[in-house]
């Protein structure tokens, strides 16, 4: 069983692991502690020069001991890199329904040191809290940032306090579906990789938007270089996503991508250089109704509540 990412917590992982043994599944710099903080009945890991080694006083396996145990007595955490995850799914899911929690998605609530950060960056972070649009969006802000998962190089950036991946991706990534997977926000193509990485040859279609020039030119490029190993098909839409097509202001941050929010200028302050006009297109104009999707990724700059308030979204 893969819980969905909001029950991906500490406490949920401790509620669990007091009531079924507990598994790791790769060994990372986080294992010594883990075993020394909750134990574990195995650790396993396909390096074969780890096995019979020890961490903790837990011998190191092959995952094929997996096979071996009992799925409804048993949590596995996975501590391996993402680009593993999909064969140790595979495997899991061969073995038995097996209750799986992501090293990648509890770390944050792991780790401490990020809480002397989040209290000397409060008045910053209620700042940003400012220009969203609604409460929902700043709840999933105060996630955002409990979660260090945005990773932002601006002038909020010093609340990045390890180096560490911009996104997390959803368990159900790892699994191969029928149709299109939109990537709002393309940039150059790091969210390409992820998901070319990830699914292998399996994705057949990637759909990005992206405003900037330059950055078109990238794609562009990496869409020539994805040819020479992955047979799907990389279609790129070079404007932003709104709620309507024309152009919409956009101010140009020094040190970040910027934001499409009025009152982000002001909240910028002196790291706003200039705000630019920028061509927008809506998910419907682009999608046609017969184009099936089956994921979406949006970092889009703060227009991510205007891109989905249409006919489409609805369903």
């Amino acid at each position: 069983m893969r819980l969905p990412e909001y029950r991906q917590t500490m406490r949920e992982f401790e509620r669990q692991i007091g009531e079924k043994d507990l598994v790791i599944w790769g060994k990372n710099k986080a294992c010594q502690e883990l075993c020394a903080r909750y134990g574990a009945r195995y650790i396993l890991d396909r390096n074969d020069e780890l096995c019979d080694t020890k961490i903790g006083g837990i011998s190191i396996s092959m995952p094929e001991k997996i096979y071996g145990l009992e799925p409804s007595k048993t949590v596995v955490l996975l501590c391996m890199a993402e680009s593993s995850y999909r064969e140790a799914l595979r495997v899991l899911d061969e073995a038995g329904h097996f209750t799986v929690f992501f090293w990648n998605v509890l770390q944050d609530a792991f780790l401490s040191e990020f809480s002397a950060a989040l209290y000397d960056h409060m008045e910053r972070i209620r700042g940003i809290q400012k220009v969203l649009w609604d409460d929902y969006s700043k709840k999933v802000l105060q996630e955002v940032v409990c979660r260090r998962i945005c990773g932002l190089k601006s002038g909020y950036g010093d609340l990045k306090v390890r180096n560490e991946i911009q996104y997390i991706f959803p368990p159900a990534l790892y699994s191969k579906r029928e149709g299109a997977i939109l990537d709002l926000g393309g940039y150059i193509g790091d969210s390409v990789d992820r998901f070319v990485n990830q699914l292998g040859g399996e994705a057949d279609k990637i759909i990005t938007f992206e405003a900037w020039e330059e950055n078109v030119r990238r794609l562009e490029e990496k869409r020539e270089n994805l040819k020479e190993y992955w047979k799907g098909e990389l279609e790129i839409v070079p404007c932003a996503v709104a709620d309507r097509s024309g152009t919409v202001p956009f101010s140009v941050h020094r040190k970040a991508a910027g934001c499409f929010l009025p009152a982000y200028k002001e909240a910028g302050g002196a790291d706003v250089v200039e705000q630019v006009s920028v061509e927008t297109t809506t998910i419907d104009e682009v999608i046609p109704d017969t184009e099936k999707v089956w994921y979406i990724k949006m970092d889009i700059e703060g227009a991510e509540y205007a891109a989905l308030m249409l006919d489409s979204a609805e369903g």
